[in-house]
């Protein structure tokens, strides 16, 4: 089978098609033929910084979730069967192979109602903000800011406050990632450069500060963050891409700021847990509540596009790898 490894961390250039032999399940393993894989942020970090280990063939298979039918299962398995149609949550990567070996603990059932390159994207994005959202405590009239918007999770994190009645203040790099967001009803959407943006929010809210930040950025906009959120408010860490950020403990103090971190792998050490945040947003999707945007679906062979589109800040919503 194909899959797309690197050996050593650098440039998505790095990412290259191998020839692996076929997997073969353990006695509570599966073995999926996958259709597409999704590409996720968390991907490129690892490959780019080196957070990986090789496998016994010495590569690193990156890839957290993808879609496809089981081909193969281990003696153990007693929830799978030959033949499913299935997605899956892996910490440990190996979602761009053709073919994969994975713990049934972390695959789930899906539906025929979700498309082939839906369904290879919506794992990590859909159980990052289904359970984000929860987190908040979100409450109608509630004022959001959703940094990254126009992402994978941002853009579903705007829809799923706009389902509970907050209003979104959408934060995004570019005029083009603004225009895009306005097929969002209800959301005020600002772009995010060198200059303070704080000012455009407080004209927004008309003075008033928010309730909730749900934040992807890090270190480059706490000092925003800090100037924007209203005392006992709640700010959602649950990315880097400027670097983790110092938080000042006066002002958590004084203000009663409430900031909390979410890694989405975490919910794996409670397999009920992770599968019914699946199965609640996978419901929202088949009644076309809300959607998943595929930006676009690249060759196995050129898996590195995907990563340099992800770096260079390119991208809208997500990007799809076929494995087929």
């Amino acid at each position: 089978m194909k899959a797309i490894g690197v050996k050593v961390a650098g440039a998505p250039i790095m990412l290259k098609v191998v020839d692996l032999p076929q997997p073969k399940p353990k006695n509570d393993e599966i073995v999926i033929k996958q259709n597409f894989a999704g590409v996720n942020y968390g991907d490129a970090i690892r490959r780019k910084r080196g957070l990986f280990k090789l496998n016994e063939h010495g590569y690193f298979i990156p890839g957290f979730e993808g879609i496809g039918k089981i081909i193969s299962i281990g003696n153990d398995v007693q929830n799978f069967k030959i033949g499913d149609r299935v997605g899956y949550l892996s910490e440990e990567g190996g979602g761009y192979s053709q073919e994969l070996c994975i713990n049934e603990k972390l695959v789930f059932h899906v539906p025929l109602e979700i498309a082939d390159e839906i369904a290879a994207v919506m794992t990590c994005v859909g159980t990052t903000a289904w359970h984000l959202v929860k987190l908040a405590n979100i409450k109608t009239n509630n004022w959001v800011i959703v940094h990254g918007a126009s992402g994978g999770v941002g853009l579903l994190l705007v829809q799923l406050c706009l389902l509970r009645g907050a209003k979104v203040i959408a934060i995004v790099g570019t005029q083009k990632k603004k225009e895009f967001l306005q097929r969002y009803d209800g959301i005020e959407t600002i772009v995010r450069n060198e200059l303070d943006i704080t000012p455009q929010i407080k004209t927004v809210t008309n003075g008033k500060e928010v309730d909730t930040i749900f934040d992807c950025v890090g270190q480059a906009v706490l000092e925003m963050n800090l100037s924007c959120i209203s005392k006992g408010g709640t700010i959602l860490y649950y990315g880097s891409t400027s670097g983790h950020p110092s938080f000042p403990g006066m002002q958590i103090l004084m203000n009663s700021l409430r900031v909390q971190g979410f890694n989405i792998f975490n919910l794996l050490k409670e397999t009920s847990d992770w599968r019914s945040e699946v199965r609640e947003f996978i419901s929202l999707l088949v009644e076309k509540k809300i959607e998943i945007f595929v930006d676009k679906v690249f060759k196995m062979e050129n898996a590195y596009k995907a990563h340099q589109l992800l770096e260079e800040r390119n991208s809208v919503g997500k990007l799809i790898i076929d494995l087929r």
